[in-house]
């Protein structure tokens, strides 16, 4: 994970390209098992892109927002962290008085939904399932949501 912290902040310029580059250097020697690939170049689109979308706060579009919302949150995922971020949550849709908004905590699942060990990048390529809670929770969710 700290290897993953370090190409964020270098994503976000928080930290030099070269922090990432030694450190990939080091894990690669070191035959990591959780190194997955190469780090983006430093001047690639994807990285451009998450750089903008990592500084992104949510919280002032959240608050203004008057729609029905379904917030879900995986106990295992690496990427959003459940409770610090539905408690942002929770709080700025309390703001908008939307009755129709719900978060739920789905407890095994990852960032993407699939039933995880770990939460980590490393195990994505060994998962297979997702829970079937993660689609019956939008079936009921869209199904209440429906009824007069």
């Amino acid at each position: 994970m700290a290897y993953y912290r370090l190409d964020l902040d270098v994503t976000t310029g928080r930290k030099p390209w070269r922090d990432v580059d030694e450190a990939y250097k080091r894990a690669t020697a070191e035959k990591a098992e959780w190194l997955l690939a190469p780090p983006e170049p430093a001047d690639s689109a994807a990285r451009a892109f998450l750089g903008r979308i990592a500084a992104f706060d949510p919280a002032p579009y959240w608050a203004k927002l008057h729609m029905p919302v379904l917030g879900i949150f995986g106990g295992k995922d690496s990427v959003v962290p459940a409770d610090l971020n539905r408690a942002l949550l929770d709080k700025a849709l309390a703001a908008n008085g939307n009755p129709a908004t719900k978060t739920i905590l789905i407890p095994d699942v990852n960032h993407v939904g699939m039933i995880a060990k770990t939460g980590t990048f490393a195990e994505y390529p060994t998962l297979n399932h997702y829970d079937p809670a993660y689609f019956s929770t939008f079936g009921d969710w869209l199904e209440k949501l429906a009824r007069p």
